[in-house]
């Protein structure tokens, strides 16, 4: 028999909610929110009934939209953490290979 190939997550414990906005750029930040929560791995993390979740997609949630602005930097923008923890290197390195052709 062959071996089967599994393309997506092992578990529960692995999957990552790819954001709506990333494929939309127009949609809104509260569908996307109500989305996540609504896809959440935890049921204990969804929505407790329909009702709260169609709500949610209405209106803006006030919970919702703080908790994403405390997001943590790294979660809000990877790509400029990264630029920004490069820059720092190459200031490193240059100032190190400056005190090293000093000697």
């Amino acid at each position: 028999m062959e071996k089967v190939h599994r393309r997506g997550a092992k578990s529960v414990n692995e999957w990552q909610y790819q954001q709506l906005r990333e494929h939309r750029p127009d949609s809104p930040l509260r569908l996307d929110l109500a989305i996540e929560k609504a896809c959440h791995p935890s049921y204990r993390q969804r929505h407790d009934a329909y009702s709260e979740f169609w709500a949610d997609l209405q209106k803006p949630n006030a919970t919702l939209m703080q908790s994403y602005k405390r997001r943590p930097l790294l979660e809000q923008n990877p790509s400029r953490v990264w630029q920004v923890i490069s820059f720092i290197l190459l200031i490193v390195i240059v100032v190190q290979w400056y005190f090293l052709t000093q000697s």
